[in-house]
């Protein structure tokens, strides 16, 4: 049930916090030994993916910094099969998973099984990755101001498409619209490419998108960007305000990519990863071609600095589950 999900979401805080700081007094003679074999990371997308995409450019220095790898590529319900594969493995440090933040959304939908703050621990957030708010160019708003009035103006007038029910372009749209009060039609369509086409074709008028399939569309005129949705601008559109700082104040849709592990992972072999992995994100090449890309690494951060963010993000999406402002069937 829900109400576990989120007592178990501060359990898994709480747990984080006790743990040590990043670089406790003999954690360096813990983990000496570690590792001595191939770590398995279950990547929760295929090969290409996001998640992939990512582990395999930190692969080199990956293997030079913790050793052989091997990258398990398990794709398929919203995450939830490479979840719970993690979830049932040794807790040994030998078993890890990488996944997006879509896998918080599909638990409390139920498409994801596994209770992931009871089942799972954190290891780090390596990046997020806001969205742009995009409109047909003739779309007569042009700033999310502009468009809330307009929409108040015309109550399910404006037709937003998604690339399904129940994916983040409909529930960022409909939390979007919840929080600032208007009604919008929802045009679902198979695929986030038909929603572009759709949207350069004039069938509907909104979208939230990648920021890097937007940027030649935005780039060649044939989209307009309205805003970011997380909260702080991004590298490739500096001028393109956020949506927060547009009139719907704390308002943050990302999607993340992190690390985890089973839950009873020991904390010294949990903390080692976690400096070489967020060192990795951080170094100066990948960190700039993330960038370039619409991605922001995330800073080095201890484990419970994760795990706050998990709890955020849950307490977050089943308020507005609850809400009973969006219907999903």
């Amino acid at each position: 049930h829900t109400v576990s999900r989120l007592r178990a979401a501060c359990i898994f805080v709480s747990a984080l916090a006790v743990p040590v700081s990043y670089a406790q007094p003999g954690t360096a003679q813990s983990t000496a030994g570690y590792p001595n074999k191939p770590i398995r990371i279950l990547v929760t997308s295929g090969p290409g993916g996001g998640p992939d995409s990512l582990i395999r450019r930190m692969g080199p220095q990956l293997t030079k910094q913790l050793g052989t790898h091997v990258i398990d590529n398990r794709a398929g319900a919203t995450g939830g099969i490479g979840i719970e594969l993690a979830a049932n493995a040794l807790p040994d440090g030998y078993t890890i998973v990488l996944t997006s933040g879509q896998v918080i959304t599909g638990m409390l939908m139920k498409t994801v099984k596994t209770d992931i703050p009871k089942a799972l621990t954190p290891i780090a957030q390596l990046s997020r990755q806001s969205y742009l708010l995009v409109s047909h160019p003739s779309f007569p708003a042009s700033s999310v101001k502009e468009l809330i009035a307009l929409a108040k103006a015309q109550p399910g007038k404006i037709v937003y498409g998604s690339s399904g029910t129940g994916g983040v372009v409909h529930l960022g749209m409909e939390l979007f619209s919840a929080l600032a009060g208007i009604e919008m039609l929802h045009a679902p369509y198979k695929a986030s490419g038909q929603v572009m086409a759709a949207m350069v074709g004039g069938e509907v008028q909104l979208s939230i998108t990648n920021i890097l399939t937007a940027t030649p569309q935005v780039q060649s005129g044939k989209v307009k960007a309205l805003a970011v949705t997380g909260l702080e601008r991004v590298h490739t559109f500096p001028a393109v305000p956020t949506v927060s700082e547009s009139g719907i104040a704390g308002f943050d849709l990302t999607n993340w990519y992190g690390m985890m592990a089973p839950m009873g992972t020991p904390a010294p072999i949990i903390e080692k990863i976690n400096r070489v992995a967020t060192s990795i994100i951080n170094s100066p090449d990948i960190k700039q071609a993330l960038l370039n890309e619409g991605i922001t690494p995330v800073a080095p951060h201890p484990p419970a600095d994760f795990g706050r963010a998990i709890a955020r993000e849950i307490a977050m999406w089943d308020k507005f589950f609850k809400s009973g402002k969006i219907k999903l069937q």
